[in-house]
């Protein structure tokens, strides 16, 4: 449903106004020599001790639903760049802080952050569809591969099978000694935690990490190119790094400043066109790569109606090669 509240948009109208400049985030020289470059999707978005927008993810119509942790509201955007929260389709209430959002088979789930600790299913809306019994607080990210989701709490990640989206159920629990955002390796056979540690997700064993990056919080991986398996990190301190996955910690090439100068950066999410949503104090940035993607990977599970065209796609060409076949034969009797 469209909110058309007019004191709605005119509290909006304030909050723009009243938003202090926050610095802008910009990518260094090495960032701009490895192929990155940045758009922003949203601005303007208040805040709250510096926390602005949090949770956000791409539902089925196409459109993203982001959370606003400054005012408390989910909004929904189109998914193009250049917004501001004026442009918004949407705004319903949603979770203070710090809910994640992530999308599974076109269905939208998130987690009601600290206040409850529990797994949420959206509606396309971004309203509340059904809450469940599930221990999810922080970061939250979908398997490629099996498109069960990986959600942080307190001490540990939970493995959460979505597949029925009326009863999802815990698969497993892996110990992570606590942390706050998440993501998955794009064969679906690693979490890593906010401390940059990766944990194998079919038996728990720590394989990476931890790598020391201050206030490292959101991430995503790059599928593609030559930065193949690097983990991008958004931290609390405006800054983006770049870490490769197969080097020590030790080890000074093993981390590179791809951007810096910006406010306070948290989540990151899949904008569902292989980039990378980035969040700021005000804002959320849209980072690419050239010749890679961001955060999604190959190896997903296709939505029913990605199987469904696929299939008609099949058939076509089937029903073109018979024709040819059948046509061949004519003319040579």
């Amino acid at each position: 449903m469209r909110f058309k509240s007019s004191l709605f948009f005119a509290a909006s109208a304030i909050a723009l106004w009243t938003t202090s400049a926050q610095a802008d985030l910009t990518l260094t020289p090495a960032g701009t020599a490895d192929g990155f470059s940045f758009a922003t999707f949203v601005s303007g978005f208040p805040s709250s001790n510096n926390i602005g927008p949090l949770g956000m993810a791409v539902n089925s119509d196409g459109n993203v639903i982001v959370n606003s942790s400054g005012n408390a509201t989910n909004y929904v955007f189109t998914n193009t760049n250049n917004q501001t929260i004026l442009n918004a389709l949407s705004a319903v209430p949603g979770a203070n802080y710090p809910p994640a959002y992530a999308t599974s088979g076109g269905v939208v789930w998130g987690s009601t952050g600290f206040s409850t600790g529990q797994l949420i299913r959206l509606n396309n809306d971004g309203s509340t569809a059904a809450t469940f019994n599930i221990p999810v607080t922080l970061g939250l990210w979908t398997n490629p591969v099996t498109g069960n989701l990986l959600g942080q709490n307190a001490n540990s990640i939970v493995e959460i099978n979505v597949s029925n989206p009326n009863a999802p159920t815990v698969v497993r629990t892996i110990a992570s000694g606590g942390g706050d955002g998440v993501t998955v390796s794009p064969n679906g056979l690693v979490v890593y935690n906010t401390a940059v540690s990766g944990f194998r997700i079919s038996d728990g064993l720590q394989v990476f990490g931890p790598h020391p990056i201050s206030g490292s919080d959101g991430m995503g991986i790059i599928s593609g190119g030559t930065l193949d398996g690097d983990i991008v990190v958004n931290t609390n301190f405006g800054e983006l790094w770049l870490l490769n996955p197969l080097l020590d910690a030790s080890n000074p090439l093993s981390a590179v400043l791809i951007a810096s100068g910006g406010s306070r950066g948290d989540y990151t999410a899949p904008d569902g066109l292989g980039n990378l949503f980035v969040t700021q104090t005000s804002s959320i940035l849209r980072l690419s790569l050239e010749g890679a993607t961001i955060g999604g990977g190959p190896g997903a599970v296709p939505e029913l109606t990605t199987w469904a065209m696929m299939l008609l796609g099949f058939a076509g060409i089937g029903f073109m090669t018979y024709q040819k076949r059948k046509n061949g034969l004519a003319l040579a009797a």
